[in-house]
């Protein structure tokens, strides 16, 4: 529970911070992004767990989903800044891809402090296994 923890922790700390307007969110928007993503991500990451994938492909589905999500961001804040704001669009993405961007992050977060690979927190009994 203490690597879910520290993965929806994570994205609430880097908005709440400040750091994800320094990185380009929206100021208006930074922490709804942040709880949704959180949201998004820790949910994902108990699913992916539940089911005892593989580390690896976990961590290769933080990292994807976390740079699809920065690409989205960085695409749409550009599109939406050219427009003079009325891209509706561009702005959708922007949003969105810092929603997907946290998520990713949490999920990444979520898996690189798990204890062991095969351990699942949803599974009782399963952190006595080796």
């Amino acid at each position: 529970m203490l690597a879910f923890a520290a993965g929806i922790t994570t994205p609430l700390v880097v908005a709440y911070s400040g750091l994800s307007v320094q990185l380009g969110a929206h100021p208006w928007w930074a922490h709804s992004s942040a709880w949704i993503g959180a949201l998004i991500g820790g949910t994902l990451a108990l699913a992916l767990f539940g089911i005892r994938l593989q580390r690896a492909a976990v961590l290769a589905m933080g990292a994807l989903v976390a740079s699809a999500g920065a690409w989205a961001a960085h695409e749409g804040k550009v599109a939406f800044a050219n427009s003079y704001a009325e891209d509706a669009l561009a702005g959708r993405f922007w949003y969105w891809g810092w929603i997907g961007g946290l998520a990713g992050l949490t999920l990444l977060v979520a898996t690189a402090i798990l204890p062991h690979r095969n351990r699942s927190p949803l599974v009782a009994g399963s952190l006595d296994r080796a």
